[in-house]
């Protein structure tokens, strides 16, 4: 019988230590103590139980009657008259062996009673008399073990089942997590880690709450290499939970491994999975790093198109425009500015819109952009502008229209600017001087 509230502890354990995952932890090894441990230590490779001898013992006829009469009114439901025929039992003259299965009995009433602290007490009574048989000593070992870790004890937790595993031969998975949630709810994570470890090393089928416990432990202890391959294996086993890719991913990035962060995080959108907008922003700027403007600007266009990403925020926007221009995509890079722009009417991305069309030569709509950008307002440096204008202006030839622009630059511009509108507008005046002289 297992007394244990599993879930109960473990949503101590998980929201205990979050998954969440980046708080400071210094390991020395894997429990930071190196231990001379005995054959049946739950942690020794080739562990190897010991066998424990059962213990002489005898019972009554009296004894045993009376037992078989208080089961039956147990299972008939009647649990106050069977504790009061246990407890006449008990004055009788009995002897330990007699008294351990008495003990036994009053803790299996109590607890169906829902008389948790009670039953503890008996079944404790009942174990430190050490004369039950083998299974029967485990069994309550083992109850007393799940009792005293939901009970919040877990230093006692884990002194109980260390006695349960000398004498059990092969231990379940159950039986290693227990230990090990007890030590995170100590705040040892790493004595909790191998036990965890074994845990889910035992547990058939794997189970994901397990494992998102053991990889918590992992990135507190910054042992980063070894979340990596776990990780990659919940990633093999749960190929849909596309959290486990990005968190992959980022610590891929975080160790210098950015070609590889780029590959894992492909794999969800290529499969049409990735839709979380942090997570596809994330590959487009892998892309740009990794050399592929090209590529994370159609991502970002088709995360768009596909409602993934707000078509009216700017931070996506920026990134689009960013990697257009750096794919040299100008007349993509000009259309997403203006989108931008008109979004949030603001004069510094139309002057950017201009900038960009300054470098494909058309003049004209540089001069619109320009105007544009002067009228929305709202400029760091409205010189650059009236600069951009008059100098897209220049070269259409519209000189009397580019001077007064580069007398706007001198006004409204900094002194490098002031500088660099004289020299033009000596330029356009010598310009405008021979061409009107042909």
């Amino acid at each position: 019988m297992r007394l244990i509230r599993y879930a109960l502890i473990m949503k101590r354990v998980i929201f205990g230590i979050g998954i969440v995952l980046a708080l400071p932890f210094v390991a020395q090894g894997e429990t930071g103590v190196e231990q001379a441990w005995p054959d049946w230590h739950p942690l020794q490779e080739a562990r190897v139980a010991d066998v424990r001898k059962d213990p002489a013992s005898s019972m009554s006829v009296f004894v045993y009657e009376r037992l078989l009469t208080i089961q039956e009114l147990i299972e008939d439901g009647e649990l106050a008259k069977a504790l009061s025929s246990l407890d006449s039992l008990s004055q009788h003259k009995i002897n330990t062996y007699e008294r351990a299965h008495i003990e036994r009995t009053r803790g299996y009433i109590h607890s169906q009673q829902g008389d948790d602290p009670r039953a503890f007490e008996a079944f404790e009574a009942s174990v430190q008399l050490d004369i039950l048989p083998t299974a029967m000593q485990q069994s309550l070992l083992y109850s007393l073990a799940t009792f005293h870790a939901s009970s919040g004890r877990h230093s006692e937790s884990n002194e109980t089942l260390m006695r349960w595993f000398r004498y059990e031969m092969a231990p379940d998975a159950g039986a290693y997590l227990l230990m090990g949630s007890n030590y995170l709810q100590l705040d040892e994570r790493m004595h909790a880690l191998p036990y965890v470890r074994r845990a889910n090393a035992l547990a058939k089928p794997p189970r994901e709450a397990w494992k998102q416990i053991e990889l918590a432990i992992l990135f507190e202890a910054k042992r980063h290499g070894e979340a990596i391959e776990l990780l990659a294996d919940m990633i093999r086993i749960w190929s849909d939970r596309v959290r486990y890719y990005a968190t992959l991913s980022g610590l891929l990035v975080e160790t210098g491994q950015a070609a590889r962060a780029l590959s894992v995080l492909m794999v969800p959108w290529l499969d049409g999975l990735l839709v979380d907008d942090e997570d596809i922003l994330t590959l487009a700027r892998l892309h740009i790093y990794q050399g592929n403007p090209d590529r994370a600007a159609r991502i970002l266009q088709q995360a768009i198109e596909r409602a993934h990403l707000p078509a009216d925020d700017e931070e996506v926007h920026e990134l689009l425009v960013a990697a257009w221009t750096e794919a040299r995509e100008l007349e993509r890079a000009v259309e997403a500015l203006s989108q931008m722009a008109q979004i949030s009417n603001r004069g510094d991305l139309m002057l950017r819109k201009a900038q960009l069309l300054s470098e494909a030569g058309d003049w004209e709509s540089v001069v619109s952009a320009s105007r544009s950008a002067l009228e929305m307002g709202g400029l760091e440096r409205p010189g650059e502008a009236w600069m951009l204008s008059g100098i897209a202006l220049a070269e259409l030839e519209r000189f009397d229209e580019s001077m007064n622009a580069f007398e706007g630059a001198r006004r409204e511009g900094s002194e490098d600017v002031r500088e660099n509108a004289a020299v033009w507008i000596s330029y356009v005046r010598d310009r405008s001087s021979v061409l009107s002289h042909k």
